[in-house]
């Protein structure tokens, strides 16, 4: 007869917290990265304008935030500035 050993409650909380964090960071990285059309919209811009900086997604936003003047029209919605 095998025994069938519960996992202590110790190792569930470690589990259960384990998953907590890797869901809080992946939905705080997928924020961070924008939506689909979003990253659409800005694409051309990054490889444009802020190439140097992939895969950094802080530095490639600050970098469209400082050549707002010339980001395209989809892009600068993306960031609410008006299209000219």
């Amino acid at each position: 007869m095998k025994s069938h050993a519960r996992p202590s409650r110790a190792a569930s909380i470690c589990c259960f917290s384990a998953a907590i964090i890797l869901f809080a960071t992946s939905a705080t990285l997928l924020a961070e990265e924008g939506t689909l059309a979003q990253r659409h919209a800005c694409e051309p811009d990054v490889f444009r304008l802020c190439q140097q900086f992939i895969p950094d997604h802080a530095a490639i936003t600050a970098c469209l935030q400082r050549n707002a003047a010339h980001l395209n029209p989809d892009c600068k919605a993306v960031f609410g500035a008006k299209p000219k």
